[in-house]
């Protein structure tokens, strides 16, 4: 007589944020610093919505800023979610996407979610699969930018390098935007 071998219950891992941690910085000065440089660099003030807890203390804000059209040929989306964590900052979400109107191929898209099921990476750049062979790109695999570096202000830095040089922050391992992002 034969027996099945017995299943085990492997209990799943135990789903665990993978936020970008930020210190030196109040959450207030973060937010000031985000919404100026947004504000300056595109002309209007980003969408803002503050958290707060029960008590009525912030405890953290979302930015949100959504352009079909500007310079006459892009589409921008800034998106940052950021909340206090400890005596530290959590960054829980950013997007960072830039769209040429007249070839959408071209386009690139930071992005970084802590709630991302932990089989894929927290922090990845998406480009056109057909023009750069791949989709996703992740550091340290395909890239040598430290994605976990990104924020509003060096974002803006390389948005303008990529109009100027026209660099796509994919190309060469993205060895051109490591000096602006880090």
């Amino acid at each position: 007589m034969t027996s099945k071998p017995r299943q085990r219950n492997i209990p799943k891992e135990k789903f665990v944020a993978r936020d970008i941690e930020i210190s030196n910085v109040t959450l207030y000065d973060l937010y000031e610093k985000d919404v100026k440089i947004i504000s300056k660099e595109f002309g209007i003030p980003p969408i803002v919505e503050l958290h707060k807890d029960n008590q009525g203390v912030t405890i953290g804000f979302s930015i949100k800023l959504m352009l079909d059209d500007w310079l006459g040929e892009f589409k921008v989306e800034i998106i940052e979610n950021v909340e206090k964590k400890g005596i530290c900052l959590a960054v829980k979400k950013y997007r960072y996407a830039l769209r040429p109107i007249h070839d959408e191929d071209d386009f690139f898209r930071f992005d970084h979610d802590s709630y991302l099921d932990p089989e894929y990476p927290a922090e990845h750049i998406n480009a056109d699969e057909t023009k750069y062979h791949k989709s996703h790109f992740t550091f340290p695999y395909d890239l040598d930018v430290d994605l976990q570096k990104v924020n509003t202000g060096n974002m803006i830095t390389a948005i303008r390098y990529y109009l100027n040089k026209n660099v796509h922050p994919v190309v060469d391992r993205g060895r051109e935007y490591i000096q602006i992002i880090q």
